[in-house]
């Protein structure tokens, strides 16, 4: 792929696993053009290209919008005059994250050097029980709360693999494995506290690996958060763009 195609590759994945956990056709006057999360990941975001016509429609309707929604920006021709408007309607960043992406045919052993070793064991998610303690765990790693109706919907696309990560018995990280077009998402990549500074992200990385090969991806992409950048790029991922995720000021 040329690197626009990647670029929108990444955000498809992105905004289609959005979708997958419920989101509508906002409702709020000015924003109709946008489509925003029923519930957890509260994400507001436009469907169409961010023109002139779309950002002067959606600036009264920001105010209306419920205030725990997150507006994503990444990097375009119209981003800076979007994040003007939302800066003007009281919000800011709350944080911030990069699209990365591997290409698996130049990289597809990335971190080879390593031993293949590994302690962490893998669970494909599929029962009601294991959603549920998925859920837990992945909330406890990230410290908020993630809704269980999001993530039971979610299992119900056949382009989305949940797995919980543990090391002995005991449930240690989670990782989402979401696929579109020839492209595998990896997202929710979370490592409990106990189990921080051991290496973990990086071995369960690896062990996905085999189950994103039989999925037949040409491309993973991913979106790095300040604390995981540094993972990913040493794996073999490369920067594509930044996202800026804004929320109401008093509610980051």
């Amino acid at each position: 792929m040329e690197t626009q195609e990647i670029n929108s590759a990444n955000l498809h994945n992105l905004t289609s696993l959005w979708e997958s956990m419920g989101a509508d056709a906002c409702s709020v006057a000015g924003l109709e053009q946008f489509r925003v999360s029923r519930s957890w990941p509260h994400r507001c975001w436009a469907s169409c290209a961010m023109n002139e016509a779309v950002i002067d429609k959606a600036q009264s309707g920001l105010q209306r919008l419920a205030g725990r929604h997150i507006v994503p920006v990444w990097d375009s021709g119209t981003s800076a005059e979007w994040e003007t408007v939302l800066i003007s309607r009281g919000f800011g960043v709350g944080f911030k994250q990069t699209a990365m992406y591997l290409a698996l045919g130049d990289d597809a052993h990335a971190g080879a050097e390593e031993s293949p070793a590994t302690r962490v064991e893998l669970e494909l998610v599929s029962s009601a029980s294991e959603i549920q303690r998925w859920t837990q765990v992945s909330s406890a790693a990230f410290g908020y709360d993630i809704d269980p109706g999001a993530i039971a919907t979610l299992a119900n696309d056949s382009n989305a693999f949940l797995y919980t990560a543990s090391v002995g018995a005991e449930p240690a990280a989670t990782a989402l494995l979401f696929q579109t077009n020839g492209v595998v998402g990896v997202h929710q990549v979370g490592v409990l506290r106990a189990f921080r500074g051991q290496g973990i992200a990086r071995e369960l990385m690896r062990a996905l690996l085999p189950a994103v090969h039989e999925l037949g991806a040409l491309y993973i992409t991913l979106q790095a958060s300040a604390m995981g950048e540094g993972l990913y790029r040493s794996l073999g991922f490369v920067e594509q763009f930044g996202i800026r995720n804004y929320r109401l000021k008093g509610n980051q």
